[in-house]
């Protein structure tokens, strides 16, 4: 259990150290463990109230296209977290795995 709480931490400072991980051994690919590859959309900017209620229907509509495209954002981000909490599980397993191997006797 005490090898549990040591590398638990070991491994989050890993993952999330990428600078380090050049002069550090590791088994990760070359550049670290990858970046999410979402497209973060733009806010639309609030109209200047001079064109009247044709400015505010474009923008409503520029609104509802951002509504959508930051639910697909959520949704890439989401899935992104989810793959990375996976492999870090995986990567947990193994070293538990190469832990319990070590300490048999």
């Amino acid at each position: 259990m005490r090898n549990r709480l040591i590398l638990a931490p070991a491994l989050a400072a890993l993952l999330s150290c990428g600078s380090a991980l050049a002069e550090e051994p590791t088994l990760l690919p070359p550049g670290g463990y990858p970046a999410h590859s979402c497209s973060k959309p733009v806010m639309p900017q609030m109209p200047s109230g001079v064109g009247g209620s044709a400015e505010a229907l474009a923008y409503n509509g520029e609104v509802r296209i951002y509504n959508q495209r930051a639910q697909v954002y959520s949704k890439c981000i989401t899935d992104y977290m989810n793959s990375g909490n996976a492999d870090m599980a995986r990567i947990q397993t193994r070293i538990n795995e190469a832990v319990t191997e070590a300490n048999a006797r």
